[in-house]
């Protein structure tokens, strides 16, 4: 998928996880804030796995993509490899992160606020990795697991080709779908604190009489 289609698919994937977290009360840190954070964040997330193109592709090009871009092909690496494009590098990663993050809380050598704020930017950017490797599963590129590229779609039925490429019909068609959805379901996470917290609703509709 390009980098639209992928910011798209970030968004609806981190909307889901700002409610998950609310859920299950996961972070004391405002609802509201927790949002500003993850979609600012998740977009970098997102765009993070085609760090492994040939450098002058990389859209961002920060010292961190640069360093992470050689290491890449220092390593053998190119666009899709499993350096980026692996759901088992992905989780696996991320577990690591997460309890580094959880050990140094432990031991008291992170606050409880910069543990909440740390673990929310994580969960932020892996928010945006996971949309990633989704989005391109819809597409023949596929992704890497276990040693094996898996993927949702075939190459082609009929005419239609499951390629990347706005100028293709099905990555359009995808492209129109989630942002359309997108829309639906950010006013949903909007007012999810409403929807499920009964005391909240209530509290809003007394000052709104009393006013």
């Amino acid at each position: 998928m390009t980098g639209t289609t992928h910011k798209e698919f970030s968004i609806t994937f981190t909307c889901l996880a700002i409610m998950f977290i609310y859920n299950h009360s996961i972070s004391g840190i405002n609802y509201y804030f927790i949002m500003i954070i993850m979609l600012s964040i998740a977009v970098k997330g997102a765009y993070f796995p085609d760090v492994d193109h040939h450098w002058k592709a990389v859209k961002e090009k920060t010292v961190f993509n640069y360093i992470i871009n050689k290491l890449i092909h220092i390593t053998g690496g190119k666009h899709r490899s499993k350096h980026t494009h692996s759901i088992e590098i992905c989780a696996l990663t991320g577990i690591l992160l997460y309890y580094g993050l959880k050990i140094g809380y432990e031991k008291e050598l992170i606050t409880n606020l910069n543990y909440e704020v740390a673990l929310i930017i994580l969960l932020s950017f892996y928010s945006g990795w996971i949309s990633h490797l989704f989005s391109d599963m819809l597409t023949t590129g596929k992704v890497w697991l276990f040693g094996k590229k898996i993927g949702f779609v075939p190459k082609k039925i009929g005419k239609l080709k499951f390629t990347t490429g706005m100028d293709n019909v099905w990555e359009y068609t995808v492209y129109k779908f989630i942002y359309k959805f997108n829309w639906v379901l950010s006013l949903i996470t909007l007012i999810y604190p409403l929807l499920i917290d009964e005391r909240l609703t209530q509290t809003i509709m007394k000052m709104i009489r009393s006013a």
